[in-house]
């Protein structure tokens, strides 16, 4: 999906489960897979892990792919919503 800056998704479905409570004041990690795609849905898989590496809830979703113009009225280029690239962050993360 991240080929086209473009082309984002609005959600279709998300099923969420909890397995343990989420801090409000610890720094947490959010985790997504792109697990199936085609022209013009996206499935996905979320993790939220704990800092102590324990996974606090998963959920699944699946995806329509629209252009960010049909979606809303957001002017990307005053960077309201970006990628930021990091060295720290991980190629994967072992399930």
């Amino acid at each position: 999906m991240g080929r086209d800056e473009d082309v984002w998704g609005v959600t279709l479905e998300f099923s969420i489960k909890y397995k343990k409570p989420i801090p409000l004041e610890e720094e947490i990690k959010v985790v997504t897979r792109l697990t199936e795609e085609n022209r013009r849905m996206f499935k996905g898989e979320v993790e939220i892990v704990l800092p102590d590496g324990s996974i606090a809830a998963t959920g699944k979703g699946r995806h329509l792919k629209l252009p960010i113009g049909k979606i809303a009225h957001l002017d990307l280029s005053e960077n309201k919503w970006k990628i930021i690239d990091s060295p720290d962050y991980p190629d994967h993360i072992e399930a």
